[in-house]
């Protein structure tokens, strides 16, 4: 599980085969479920190579305080 967007709305995420088998146990059972169309695993430990990698490209600069406000999504406050 990856989100649980409402009460009726919860995301996974994983490997392609094993989300067609979870699909068709989910039908099945009645329930209803869908194929979101996404460039990857999001939110999975597949995507932990891409965070090496970002980590890896961001070694060696220097990170600022950023100057733009943003709506920042950890504390929900404009930053």
């Amino acid at each position: 599980i990856t989100h649980c967007n409402a009460p009726r709305q919860t995301v996974v995420g994983g490997e392609r085969t094993a989300l067609e088998a979870l699909r068709q146990r989910l039908a099945d059972q009645g329930v209803a479920s869908r194929s979101l169309a996404v460039a990857g695993a999001l939110h999975t430990p597949l995507m932990a190579a891409a965070g090496e990698a970002v980590a890896a490209a961001l070694r060696g600069e220097r990170l600022r305080p950023p100057t733009t406000p943003f709506l920042s999504n950890v504390s929900l406050r404009h930053e």
